[in-house]
């Protein structure tokens, strides 16, 4: 039933708190967890992952103010997640299961796969498109795969160090991808995995966590070390901060503003690109995970003991409420709901929305949005009816949105 038509929504959006007024900082979130956190993963600037030991799964989808656990039905600890877009349909999860944990709608199930490795895997990526994606782990075990997670294939990596991060820039045709690990171990391909050449520097630090603002610009961190390459990692030279200590997780927002953090609690920013300068947290529990990817002024962090933090948002007044980087539809909330809920979605310029429900088959049974739409915020409350006013029964519904030569999917779930 469509609630409403074709019009910017000033107060029914769901509230986004931003540091408009008061001063941001680190947050502790409630997590009802204390098993530690390993990774993070924000689809959205409400919706996110974390995962981290005893088969922990959490759900935010209010910005990280309350997080929910989740149930995969699969024992493990989970060292990391990923999803192929922002549109959160298709999901992964590694850690020391000799399987990969895979969800095909929006992590309302998990079903299993060969992941052709018994060792434990600590990371894991996908290219935007979502087919081609890769995991590193321990003994230099690498895994690849071309057909969206069906299927993992063994890659030779060369080393048998420990791998505890993967990163790939690029397209399909263009990818470039890093693996690092134990002993300085910095590894490169440029076809995709097919390949992995070794990269030798002068410093047998364990590196542990690496990001790519773009095919030129990066870091890594690790043991009492951070490294960074303005030459796609051709050279990578030595940043010196004050009292070196592990660090376990990098984000970067740009060419010269980053975050890395770690053990203690230690977060560290730098605004030039050179100079690492410490931040306060408010904890004392190791960072194993550090994203600022959805916008610069909305970050989170996860690690021990259930611990998750964030900067921005939750800790203001309200404000005006931060932007996504790009389009985008976000979870509705509630999820699951009954009778109504409320899907909100992000446009970067004017374009033509198309808003409409499917059922379990494919069927249309609502069309909620065929129209012009402002560059924006824009929500659209739905009640459980189809077009005609028919009460909806309990099931998966998916929302597809298509705004110009975009389209993202959601799954919703009714429950009465």
């Amino acid at each position: 039933m469509i609630q409403k038509y074709c019009f910017l929504l000033a107060g029914v959006l769901l509230l986004l708190l931003s540091s408009v007024a008061v001063q941001a900082q680190w947050v502790a979130q409630i997590t009802n967890t204390t098993q530690n956190l390993r990774s993070l993963e924000l689809l959205s600037a409400t919706d996110g992952w974390a995962t981290g030991a005893g088969s922990t799964l959490l759900r935010t989808t209010d910005a990280g103010k309350t997080w929910g656990s989740e149930v995969t039905g699969h024992p493990g600890n989970y060292n990391a997640i990923a999803f192929g877009d922002f549109a959160g349909v298709n999901g992964w999860i590694v850690g020391d299961m000799p399987f990969v944990l895979t969800t095909d709608n929006n992590g309302i199930t998990w079903s299993t796969v060969a992941s052709s490795t018994t060792s434990t895997l600590n990371s894991i990526q996908f290219l935007s498109t979502g087919n081609l994606g890769w995991a590193v782990g321990n003994t230099g075990t690498i895994i690849g795969t071309t057909d969206a997670g069906a299927t993992w294939n063994k890659e030779v990596s060369g080393v048998s160090t420990n791998l505890y991060a993967v990163v790939f820039v690029g397209t399909e045709l263009t990818s470039v991808g890093w693996a690092v690990g134990d002993n300085g171990t910095i590894l490169v391909t440029t076809d995709n995995g097919g390949s992995w050449v070794p990269k030798v520097i002068p410093y047998q630090n364990n590196l542990y966590a690496m990001d790519m603002v773009d095919p030129n610009n990066g870091w890594i961190v690790g043991d009492q070390i951070i490294l960074h390459t303005i030459d796609g990692g051709v050279t990578w030279l030595k940043q010196d901060f004050v009292n070196p200590t592990v660090l376990r997780s990098i984000a970067i927002l740009d060419t010269a503003t980053a975050y890395a953090a770690g053990i203690g609690g230690r977060m560290l920013k730098t605004t030039d690109g050179k100079t690492w300068v410490d931040q306060s947290t408010g904890t004392a529990n190791a960072i194993y995970a550090l994203q600022f990817q959805i916008s610069p002024t909305i970050g989170w962090a996860a690690g021990d003991n259930g611990m998750i933090i964030t900067f921005g948002g939750s800790s203001a007044v309200a404000g005006k409420p931060s932007q996504p980087m790009t389009s985008n539809l976000m979870q509705n909330f509630p999820n699951p709901f009954n009778p109504s809920t409320t899907i909100s979605y992000y446009l970067t310029e004017p374009s033509h929305v198309s808003l409409k429900i499917y059922d379990q088959l494919g069927r249309l049974v609502s069309q909620l949005l065929e129209c012009e739409e402002s560059a924006g915020e824009h929500a659209v409350v739905w009640r459980s009816q189809s077009s005609t006013g028919d009460e909806l029964l309990s099931g998966v519904y998916t929302c597809r949105l298509e705004a110009g030569a975009h389209s993202f999917t959601r799954k919703m779930v009714l429950s009465k």
